[in-house]
């Protein structure tokens, strides 16, 4: 993800989530809520 942000990769204009999700087992634990709060703003 740096590499990319240095290559102006993303849009400055635009936000960047960047989700640690600890690993395999918690993937995707609270999938639901973060689809939710990203709805909502």
């Amino acid at each position: 993800m740096i590499g990319l942000a240095g290559q102006n990769f993303f849009e400055p204009d635009k936000d960047v989530i960047f989700l640690h999700t600890g690993g395999a087992a918690a993937l995707f634990a609270y999938g639901n809520q973060l689809v939710e709060n990203a709805a909502n703003g």
